[in-house]
Order: structure tokens, then C-alpha cells, then sequence
């Protein structure tokens, strides 16, 4: 057996030992509960996940191979989805065909901003080694395939839906920071302003 703890000081281990056994016990509990408790089964949460699928194989059939990184058809597709919701989004083309988008949804103020981070290009494919198009976003056996389908057009898929669910839902409250030094229910926001 491997001490993983070996280079750490007494209560570094211990601090480690801790954070381990927490994460053990919180896998556990999600592989115990049943399904209906760990995934709500009411009909947002269903959209949002049915929504998620769709943009990440959306975004997976846009080619942002990099090099040349080509972001700008991607950032494109983001901005149109967020526009549709009424939200403030912005595309910028830092060089030609490499793109930024930038969206925010303004807060209340009372607390601290959230920012949502991921990149849109991918690296480079020897199609000649994948059994399937890497740029279909195909769906088999419940799996999105394709290249960025991991990383990282899932975070820009899982931002997007998370961008969209508190206008959709007309509700802040959707995030619980319990545990975070906050109460559990308070408002969180995309933005301090």
C-alpha cells in the first residue's frame, strides 16, 4: 500500500486525511441514494439537462481546431443562444478567427460575483484514428463523442445552461452556497454590481 501522505507534515496529514474521507463519504452517499433524491425529476432540471446535451453537441460539430483555433463560429453560436434569453453578450476577436466571449448577467450587489470560465478550441485530430466523426457530436449510449467533448466544450455547454437557468426560471436562488461560509438559499449572482 502507497502512504500518499508521506511528504506532508503531521497536520498537513491530518488536514488531507480529512478532505479525503469527506470526499469517500460524499461519493458514497451520491452512489446509496437513490436516483429521484441525488437528480430532481421535475421538469426544469429535465430541460436543463436535455438543453446541455444539445449545446454540447452543438459545439462539438463547430470545428475549433487549434492551430488556427477558428473560436469565432463558436463565440458566435454563444452569443446567439444568450441573446435569445436576453442576456448581455459580447464577442471579441482578439486575431482574425480567434475569438472571447464575455456575458453577464448583473447582480443585486449583495453577493460576491461568480465568473464562468472555459476555452473553445480544440486540439488538432488525426481523423484517420477515431471510429467515428470527431466533429459530429454524436449521442450513443448516452455519451456526447467528439472532439472537446470532454474538454472543454462540456464546461461551455454546463456554463451556458447554468447562464440561462436563473432568466429562464426568473429565480437567483437556484445555487445553494451552503457550506461556503454563506446561508444556504442566499443569492448568488454573476456579478457584484
Amino acid at each position: 500500500m502507497y502512504n500518499i501522505f508521506a511528504m506532508a507534515s503531521a497536520s498537513t496529514t491530518e488536514k488531507m486525511k480529512k478532505a479525503l474521507t469527506g470526499v469517500v463519504r460524499l461519493v458514497l452517499l451520491f452512489a446509496l441514494l437513490p436516483p429521484a433524491i441525488v437528480w430532481p425529476q421535475d421538469k426544469q432540471w429535465r430541460t436543463s439537462s436535455e438543453d446541455t446535451v444539445k449545446f454540447l453537441r452543438d459545439l462539438v460539430r463547430i470545428d475549433t481546431t487549434n492551430p488556427p483555433g477558428n473560436e469565432m463560429a463558436a463565440a458566435a453560436y454563444i452569443e446567439r443562444v444568450l441573446s435569445a434569453a436576453r442576456i448581455d453578450a459580447r464577442t471579441i476577436e482578439c486575431a482574425p478567427g480567434r475569438a472571447s466571449i464575455i456575458a453577464r448577467i448583473k447582480g443585486t450587489g449583495r453577493a460576491r460575483p461568480v465568473i464562468l470560465m472555459a476555452h473553445m478550441d480544440v486540439v488538432e485530430v488525426e481523423r484517420d484514428k477515431w471510429s467515428f466523426d470527431p466533429f459530429a457530436g454524436e449521442l450513443r449510449d448516452g455519451y456526447v463523442l467528439g472532439r472537446g467533448a470532454a474538454d472543454d466544450k462540456a464546461m461551455l455547454a454546463a456554463n451556458l445552461e447554468i447562464m440561462l437557468l436563473p432568466k429562464r426560471s426568473g429565480n437567483r436562488r437556484f445555487l445553494s452556497t451552503e457550506g461556503c461560509g454563506q446561508p444556504s438559499g442566499e443569492k448568488v449572482s454573476s456579478s457584484g454590481g
